[in-house]
């Protein structure tokens, strides 16, 4: 069976059928190529103060093991096992670290770990036992230097 290639005339150059698809796939493969070897996004989080700072003008500020997450690891629900500053809140709570659900995601997002402890300090108190977080907020995962930061007046 003999092969038919198609032609077309673009001004005064042939570019055949043939030609067109490995310029489209060349296209598409290029603009993968771009996507994947672009640096991730970053927050560009404006007023950063020191760990103590931020923790000395927290509304709330408190240490937890997150013992689940959903919404891509953006949300936890945190068992809470001292609190550095503010009122009382239940044992346990939800922090979000992302104002996005589903599949969308934000330069801002946080994200969590089942069976890490953390020093949360949120920026909001969205209710009760919910907690709004972010990449911008002095939550850090906990350690012995952490530890070291910590108020007389903890309970």
């Amino acid at each position: 069976m003999e092969s038919v290639e198609t032609t077309m005339d673009v001004g005064e150059t042939r570019v055949t059928h043939r030609m067109r698809r490995a310029l489209g796939v060349a296209a598409v493969v290029t603009g993968l190529a771009t996507l994947l070897l672009m640096p991730p996004a970053s927050a560009s989080c404006v007023g950063i103060s020191s760990k103590q700072d931020a923790v000395a003008n927290a509304k709330i500020a408190f240490v937890g093991e997150v013992v689940d997450t959903t919404n891509h690891a953006r949300t936890a629900r945190v068992r809470v096992d001292s609190v550095w500053r503010g009122a009382r809140i239940p044992r346990h709570v939800i922090v979000r670290g992302s104002p996005a659900t589903g599949n969308a995601l934000t330069s801002v997002d946080r994200e969590y770990v089942k069976g890490r402890k953390y020093l949360f300090v949120p920026y909001k108190r969205q209710a009760r036992a919910i907690f709004l977080d972010n990449m911008c907020s002095p939550t850090s995962e906990y350690s012995a230097e952490v530890a070291g930061d910590a108020p007389s007046t903890t309970r």
